[in-house]
């Protein structure tokens, strides 16, 4: 049982990954259904669908960036493609996981050339790396580590790499 109460009412919706990770959504209005809608916004809340006292998630918690648009006399929150979206008078707000200001991966995480005799060339690799982020991503210096790294040295003068999200830089090596 929740220790929320919702005065006005609100419509669930459920969303879950398979019989995982449940979660029930509201979208609270903050006006009375008798009073004349429009000039508050709704609270988008979040709830754990295992235990419904447990508060997951509230546009409250960061209202400068979540709070929805002006409520309408029926929200109800839908859920589909990892995001949740309430209709609002005048938009449809969209809520989903925030990326990292700055991330990024490399694919493979790790490249090994095996066993190369000495004074000869090995075939070259592929590494890719994509800007996971939600900003755009620079890079000043790249570097080798690991055992014997000293024997595999880089020479990068006045590296400056720098690329939007989602964007990738190939053959790193």
């Amino acid at each position: 049982m929740s220790p929320s109460v919702l005065p006005d009412g609100a419509t669930p919706s459920i969303s879950a990954n398979g019989t995982s990770n449940g979660i029930v959504w509201a979208a609270e209005r903050q006006e009375s259904l008798d009073t004349q809608i429009g000039k508050k916004s709704p609270l988008l809340l979040a709830y754990s669908a295992t235990n419904v006292g447990t508060l997951l998630y509230s546009s409250a918690q960061n209202a400068n960036r979540d709070t929805p648009g002006l409520e309408t006399k029926f929200m109800v929150p839908l859920v589909a493609n990892g995001r949740v979206y309430i209709g609002t008078q005048t938009d449809v707000d969209a809520y989903g996981v925030l990326l990292p200001a700055s991330s990024a991966t490399l694919k493979p995480a790790t490249l090994s050339w095996g066993i190369i005799a000495i004074g000869s060339t090995s075939q070259p690799k592929t590494a890719t790396l994509t800007n996971t982020g939600s900003t755009t991503l620079t890079i000043s210096s790249v570097s080798v580590t690991g055992t014997e790294s000293a024997e595999f040295p880089i020479s990068a003068k006045n590296l400056r790499l720098v690329f939007g999200r989602g964007r990738h830089v190939h053959d790193l090596c």
